[in-house]
C-alpha cells in the first residue's frame, strides 16, 4: 500500500504477512477502497503487532475483528508449548481445503463482527480449553476469560452498499 497511489486494478488479491511496521493512516482508506471495489484482502497477524486503529476498523466493517493476546491450549498443541496451537479440523473452505495439520506458535485470538450484507466464518479455532493470555511480559501475564474455542482464522465475503463483492481472510498468527 502506498499511500496517494491506488493499487494496481489487475491487483488479484493483497496479502499482509506478518506485518512488522505501522500502518499510516491514509493505508486504511486504501484498503477499503482496495475491498469495496472487490478486492481480496488476506493478513497474517502476530501476537506482538500492534494493529492501529484505522486499519483495524476496516477489517472489523468487514467482518472480524483482531483480538490482543496469546492463545493458549492445554488439549491441542506441539509437545509440551501449549501456546503452539496445533489445528486437525478446519471448515468447508476453499482456502483450508486440503489441510489435514497446522501449528501456529503465538496464535493470536479473532472475532467474527456482525457486519451488514458480510457472511463471515471460522475457518479454523482452537480447542474447547484454550484460553487467552493477556498481553505483556510473559512473566506478568494472566489467563483473560473463561476456557473456550477462539477462532484462529477468519474468512469474510461480502458487499459494501457503494461497492462490489470483496473477500477478507485474517490469521492470528
Amino acid at each position: 500500500l502506498r499511500p496517494g497511489r491506488p493499487l494496481p486494478r489487475d491487483c488479484a488479491a493483497l496479502v499482509d504477512a506478518n506485518p512488522r511496521t505501522p500502518h499510516l493512516p491514509a493505508e486504511a482508506g486504501l484498503l477499503r477502497s482496495y475491498l469495496a471495489g472487490g478486492g481480496s484482502y488476506m493478513v497474517l497477524v502476530e501476537p506482538d503487532f500492534a494493529v492501529e486503529a484505522r486499519p483495524a476498523a476496516v477489517i472489523a466493517e468487514a467482518g472480524a475483528r483482531i483480538g490482543d493476546g496469546v492463545i493458549v491450549d492445554p488439549a491441542e498443541h506441539y509437545f509440551t508449548d501449549e501456546q503452539m496451537v496445533a489445528v486437525t479440523q478446519y471448515a468447508r473452505h476453499p482456502a483450508v481445503g486440503g489441510l489435514a495439520l497446522s501449528f501456529l506458535p503465538g496464535a493470536r485470538p479473532l472475532e467474527a463482527v456482525p457486519a451488514p450484507s458480510v457472511i463471515t466464518i471460522p475457518l479454523f479455532s482452537s480447542s474447547k480449553d484454550s484460553y487467552t493470555l493477556a498481553p505483556g511480559p510473559r512473566a506478568t501475564r494472566a489467563p483473560a476469560g473463561m476456557p473456550a474455542a477462539h477462532p484462529l482464522a477468519l474468512a469474510a465475503e461480502g458487499r459494501w452498499s457503494e461497492g462490489k463483492r470483496f473477500r477478507l481472510i485474517v490469521v492470528g498468527d
